[in-house]
């Protein structure tokens, strides 16, 4: 391993570090055996990625986000308005500089899962704080909860 590509994780901030160690196992796998390269490659790697599927939302057209932002996204204990059926557990991963940006950002997640699924609200959400090497930013959270829709 090269050490001059190694030199610019130690200035970087301890929480930038997992990220940018991707990049080096990634590489150092590469090098080593190819069978036992792989192997290391594919298991770095996993931790790289987000703990759950990430719907790109930049380029969201803006009546989507209209509609992404009418799915309410409700607490344990509060029920949805009507009767309502349970489609399946439904999952967010946001990312963020402060607690509040990262709930944000999984909470619009779910909002959009919900409105892929045609579900009405999502019930009973848990955010939970996680560390993911794919977050580079300071916090990350994991929104859990249950898509409805009417019956």
């Amino acid at each position: 391993m090269e050490f001059d590509k190694v030199k610019p994780l130690a200035v970087m901030t301890e929480r930038r570090v997992p990220w940018a160690l991707c990049g080096v196992i990634s590489a150092s796998a590469s090098r080593a055996v190819p069978a036992i390269g792989l192997a290391v490659w594919t298991l770095a790697l996993a931790g790289c990625s987000p703990p759950t599927e990430v719907v790109d939302l930049q380029d969201v057209p803006p009546i989507t986000q209209y509609s992404m932002a009418r799915v309410p996204v409700l607490p344990p204990g509060l029920p949805p308005l009507g009767e309502v059926g349970t489609i399946g557990p439904i999952e967010g991963f946001g990312c963020g500089r402060t607690r509040e940006d990262a709930n944000r950002e999984a909470v619009r997640q779910l909002q959009m899962k919900a409105l892929q699924w045609q579900a009405t609200a999502v019930t009973n959400v848990l955010m939970d704080p996680t560390t993911s090497l794919a977050c580079t930013q300071a916090y990350s959270v994991i929104a859990r909860g249950i898509a409805v829709a009417p019956d």
